[in-house]
């Protein structure tokens, strides 16, 4: 029947019959044992109650009543039925001792497993040579996915019917595996697996949780005929994991000491002196990185302590760029993803935001908890062209963060006015002209929330239209002019003039400068 039998307990001969009895447990009982503990009981009745607990099966000597037989029917529970001279006491500890002897040689074959797996991750050959050495153990198909279910190795068994594509297809399923093995502990010492059936009929899989620092960082499963899994499959996942999650954090603690590499190398082409340049262009070289080119910026700011959504931006990004003449480097600069672009010519460069945007989307795919905002420099020829892209991209990332929606990618081409206002935020005359022209507007807002600010913003954002302007806010035509001729009473100004109208158009331009504002 395939039930796991975890461990076997014999009847005493007083109340209660079964002391901690649980399930998957076998149970072994003499009938002529069971009146000395109830007159009234019957094998039946104990059946009966021992189904309840859901046990693997049910041991007896003694003659087996066909009341007894139908309920272990009815429950679909097992019956050995032992000959009268059969010794329970043997039995139970011979049980016992197979059950023993079984764990503990799993066990060995399991170190043996963790051995030949992590001496492959110290010889530094990587993870595809860990997954490929798996499926030569278990003589089963091995893939290993991240947390977001992108497949970074696999290795087909030579009998597996399907293609990789294929194979990928079936194993695409996320929500059944969080709720399967979002239930466990994340435990890194004992990861959680668990068995699950493909869509695909007659296949079936082990899988097992990859877990760094207490975080799910992805997903091994073994992938064979359903009726071919065994429990050295299941430690096999569960080891596996376990070296997966070593070379994965090896691999991430040596793209963390690149990034920090990098990112000196960073600061050093913002601040070098002119004499220096040659040295910086000896050490780019050796980083395949060339100086004498255009280049490009883009800064990315994401969450704190996000990794996994740094990797998502850095493999999105060069998967983009695969077919491009784009080069790239990758460092975290003052707490920013930096990624630095750059071509022989502009040309390439000047596709840079549309490559930013379709990463965006793929981080909201793939991480919808990360909001992620980027910045965009001009492309600019040599060092020289080099900082000031960096300088104007941060201008983007900084606008981008406080000024617009937080979630968006900017380059510095869109900023225009906001780059000119930016210039000026700290400057006493522009806080000056804010409160000249919207002050009355934004008191009288605050003590009444008449919407005068919301409204005149929305009659701009609209051309002045009155229809398209009252449809947007959800206003009745006359409501929507009764509300602007009390801006032009209470702000003083002629809505049919375009000096009041360019300055008002200003003013709410300033508005977001003044109002995020140091104090």
């Amino acid at each position: 029947m395939s039930r796991p039998v975890s461990w076997a307990r014999r009847m005493s001969s007083q109340a209660p019959a079964f002391t901690n009895l649980e399930e998957s447990e076998i149970a072994l009982l003499a009938v002529a044992a069971i009146p000395q503990l109830d007159e009234r009981l019957t094998l039946a009745k104990v059946m009966t109650s021992l189904a309840a607990r859901n046990i693997a099966a049910v041991v007896v000597v003694g003659d087996v009543s066909p009341q007894a037989q139908k309920v272990a029917d009815k429950h679909r529970l097992c019956i050995l039925a032992l000959p009268d001279t059969a010794d329970l006491r043997d039995v139970e500890r011979d049980i016992i001792r197979l059950i023993v002897e079984r764990e503990a040689q799993l066990e060995r074959r399991g170190r043996q497993i963790y051995r030949q797996l992590a001496q492959i991750s110290i010889e530094n050959c990587g993870l595809a040579a860990i997954v490929e050495a798996l499926r030569d153990l278990v003589a089963k198909s091995v893939v290993l996915h991240n947390e977001h279910l992108v497949i970074q190795a696999q290795a087909l068994d030579r009998h597996c019917p399907f293609s990789a594509e294929e194979l990928s297809a079936h194993l695409a399923t996320k929500t059944l595996l969080e709720q399967r093995l979002g239930a466990q502990p994340l435990d890194s010492k004992a990861p959680p697996w668990t068995y699950l059936d493909l869509d695909a009929p007659g296949w079936a899989r082990y899988v097992s949780a990859i877990v760094i620092e207490g975080q799910l960082s992805g997903y091994l499963s073994i992938v064979g005929l359903q009726d071919s899994f065994d429990d050295l499959d299941r430690l096999a996942a569960e080891r596996g994991a376990l070296v997966c999650a070593v070379e994965l954090a090896k691999q991430r603690a040596v793209t963390a000491a690149e990034n920090r590499f990098k990112g000196d190398f960073l600061a050093a082409l913002l601040t070098a002196s002119a004499s220096e340049e040659a040295a910086l262009s000896r050490r780019a070289a050796e980083m395949r990185y060339a100086l004498n080119r255009q280049h490009a910026v883009i800064l990315v700011n994401l969450p704190q302590g996000s990794p996994r959504t740094w990797a998502i931006v850095t493999d999105e990004l060069r998967a983009c760029l695969t077919n491009t003449p784009i080069q790239t480097l990758c460092c975290t600069y003052e707490g920013k993803l930096t990624i630095l672009c750059a071509a022989d010519d502009a040309t390439p460069l000047k596709n840079l935001a549309h490559y930013a945007r379709t990463v965006q989307e793929r981080v909201a795919l793939l991480a919808p908890e990360s909001r992620v905002v980027m910045g965009v420099g001009r492309p600019g020829a040599d060092l020289l062209g080099l900082r000031r892209s960096f300088t104007q991209a941060r201008e983007a990332l900084e606008l981008a963060q406080t000024l617009f929606d937080g979630n968006r990618v900017c380059t510095f081409g869109d900023l225009g006015l906001y780059h000119v206002l930016n210039h000026l935020r700290d400057c006493d005359q522009l806080l000056d002209f804010y409160n000249q022209t919207l002050g009355a507007l934004v008191a009288y807002d605050q003590e009444h929330d008449a919407q005068l600010l919301p409204t005149l913003e929305a009659f701009f954002a609209h051309l002045g239209n009155i229809s398209q302007t009252a449809e947007a806010l959800h206003l009745h035509r006359n409501s929507l002019l009764y509300r602007l001729e009390r801006i032009a009473e209470i702000g003083d100004v002629d809505l049919d003039n375009a000096d009041d109208r360019f300055a008002l158009q200003l003013a709410l331009k300033v508005r977001s400068f003044v109002t995020t504002r140091p104090t």
